[in-house]
């Protein structure tokens, strides 16, 4: 689990769980050691290029590109709910 919505209830689909023998694992990072954290990041980096972690809409993740003048409206965005993920590009 990467983040939550400010500590509501959760409810795990326990059944369906189990026939893929699925592991649900909480990890607090910010106190994790700085080698934890980079090796982490390392193994999501190659899940990427590998192709084990796929975004976009093909993937039923759209991403949602603004502008960094667009920071307010990207922030709207997330707070009407919009699906997926919503980037901000700060490059010029």
């Amino acid at each position: 689990m990467y983040a939550d919505n400010g500590g509501s209830a959760m409810e795990l689909p326990v059944r369906p769980s189990m026939v893929p023998n699925a592991r649900w694992q909480f990890v607090l990072v910010y106190n994790a050691p700085h080698a934890w954290r980079a090796r982490a990041l390392e193994d999501v980096a190659a899940a990427v290029l590998d192709g084990a972690v796929r975004v976009g809409d093909e993937a039923g993740l759209p991403l949602h590109h603004y502008a960094l003048d667009q920071a307010g409206a990207a922030h709207a965005a997330v707070e009407n709910g919009a699906v997926g993920k919503v980037l901000i590009d700060v490059h010029p």
